[in-house]
């Protein structure tokens, strides 16, 4: 059971991938809860408000989330992809006893502010809820609230919980709306 790692980099892109899977959330029974996040960089100035958007995730989705906030992988502050891969796994194993989680790990070097990365690991079990299209809604939501004027606890907690609701709920087309406006406006 060995969990799988992505990488991506911020785009400053404000689009949210559509969520097109109707999802049943993960049961219970396949997770042990742990804390919610680690922050080497002191950036998470309330962990209430942090974990108020983490717990709707994982309340919604059944799949707990745990944050890592660092700027040093392996001791370097300019990790490669494999170092951070190894990063993520190595993390996953430490924090977490099961298959439910996923692992953010979120760096940023104060030296190269404003460039980001964002891995993720998803235990086996969490990837029957977190398949390729969630993860992407939730990378999607941190790189979109990253960009905007929260504070890190908001902006981590505002992007989980938006994900988590997105995640679970199909995006529904606009099409049959605009063709019914159509329709009424040639009657």
């Amino acid at each position: 059971a060995v969990p799988y790692a992505y990488f991506v980099s911020n785009s400053g892109g404000s689009s949210i991938t559509k969520s097109t899977v109707e999802r049943e959330p993960l049961e219970a029974s396949a997770v042990i809860t742990t804390d919610y996040y680690h922050d080497e960089l002191g950036w998470i100035r309330s962990a209430t408000k942090l974990e108020d958007g983490m717990k709707s995730f994982f309340q919604e989705t059944g799949v707990q989330p745990f944050l890592y906030i660092t700027d040093t992988v392996n001791g370097t502050h300019y990790p490669t992809a494999d170092d951070m891969d190894t990063y993520a796994n190595t993390l996953y194993d430490s924090y977490i006893e099961d298959e439910g989680h996923i692992l953010v790990l979120f760096f940023e070097y104060e030296g190269n502010p404003g460039v980001y990365n964002t891995w993720y690991v998803c235990g086996n079990q969490a990837k029957t809820v977190m398949d390729q299209e969630a993860c992407d809604i939730l990378l999607d939501y941190i790189d979109s609230y990253y960009y905007s004027d929260l504070d890190e606890d908001e902006m981590f907690s505002t992007a989980f919980e938006k994900a988590g609701e997105r995640i679970m709920t199909v995006t529904k087309s606009p099409l049959p709306m605009i063709i019914v406006a159509v329709c009424v406006v040639v009657v």
